[in-house]
């Protein structure tokens, strides 16, 4: 007769109905594992339910963990690879406080104040596009009140400083556009990785709560990492535009060879 599993062992990789979780809880072999039930294994991450219970090297259970490689080892890879480490621990004592470590603590407070400084990124950017536009504006105010007060002759050079004005700001947009997009593919990482973290610590076996706390650290350490070298990206730089009129715009018609310049300012 076919039964629905309605719970998962992790450290045995298979699921178990109602009547197979009594004998497994009771079982000596089996009663310190952490069942936990199918609904809440659906909710893990896929890397989560990846993670190996026992030593795939050896094919043997983890015993304990070596702070010196930051590794979970048992009796053969103790044996074979870290006879000289010191200050190793079982992993049992570990596991069991995994899920109230301040691990957890600090990656979502590290992916809290990288979120926080995006967002401030992206708003200082969105108000220096406004404030590019801005000057664009009066830019081109400032070259159309000058370009009414001289003859035909400056159509030319008008649309030439227009098209470059134009084409300035394009520049700029894209600068910042493209710093925008790649935090907005960065808020979208961060916010995956601050559901991986709520679902291990919430959902996760205890030995899927210690394993999964050190490899989320790990792309919060490198999230973390790009916010604090963020400024360095050019689209950081306060961007603007500048236009200059030529003192001797009045005498277009026999030395001047252009409209004026644009510069980009950055503060």
């Amino acid at each position: 007769m076919f039964h629905v599993a309605y719970y998962w062992c992790p450290e045995c990789d298979e699921g178990l109905c109602s009547t197979c979780k009594n004998y497994h809880s009771v079982s000596k072999a089996s009663r310190q594992h952490g069942i936990i039930s199918i609904d809440d294994y659906k909710k893990l991450p896929a890397e989560i339910c990846k993670i190996e219970q026992n030593c795939t090297e050896h094919n043997r259970k983890f015993q304990m963990f070596c702070p010196r490689h930051d590794k979970l080892c048992c009796l053969i890879c103790i044996s074979e690879n870290h006879k000289e480490c010191t200050g190793m621990f079982p992993i049992d004592e570990a596991i069991k406080s995994s899920r109230t470590s301040t691990l957890f603590g600090s990656l979502e407070k590290s992916l809290k104040d990288i979120m926080k400084n995006i967002e401030r990124v992206v708003k200082d950017r969105e108000a220096n596009l406004v404030e590019i536009k801005q000057q664009n504006l009066k830019s081109v105010n400032n070259i159309k009140d000058t370009r009414q007060k001289i003859n035909s002759r400056l159509d030319e050079l008008e649309k030439h400083m227009i098209d470059n004005l134009n084409s300035t700001e394009t520049q700029l947009k894209l600068k910042i556009d493209t710093l925008v997009n790649k935090l907005s593919e960065k808020k979208n990482k961060i916010e995956i990785l601050k559901t991986n973290l709520m679902s291990v610590k919430q959902h996760g076996s205890d030995l899927q709560a210690f394993i999964g706390s050190k490899m989320l650290e790990k792309d919060v350490t490198e999230e973390l990492k790009y916010v604090q070298n963020i400024s360095k990206d050019d689209g950081f730089s306060q961007l603007g535009l500048k236009s200059q009129i030529d003192d001797k715009i009045t005498d277009v018609l026999s030395k001047i060879t252009a409209f004026g310049s644009i510069k980009i300012e950055k503060k």
